[in-house]
């Protein structure tokens, strides 16, 4: 299940983008699938099968190089970006 867009999650995700665990612009490779169950980069909670999984193919100098999110968490990172 997607977690909710919340105020806490957004400085959550802000909070990474500052820390460098996730990356500061979008600069990445998406592809979207099924969830595997990995942990959600945005908010650590695992991407259940059936659920819609963003994976990221993140460029070296932004932090990460691979990381998935479920397409809510995407759109919320997305919206912080901007």
């Amino acid at each position: 299940m997607s977690p909710e867009c919340t105020p806490h999650l957004s400085a959550l995700i802000r909070r990474k983008i500052r820390d460098r665990r996730l990356a500061h612009h979008v600069n990445a490779r998406v592809s979207v699938g099924s969830g595997r169950t990995y942990a959600c980069a945005c908010c650590d909670q695992p991407i259940e099968p059936g659920a819609t999984e963003y994976e990221l193919d993140v460029e070296p100098s932004d932090g990460n190089l691979f990381c998935v999110m479920h397409a809510s968490c995407y759109r919320l990172w997305r919206s912080v970006l901007s």
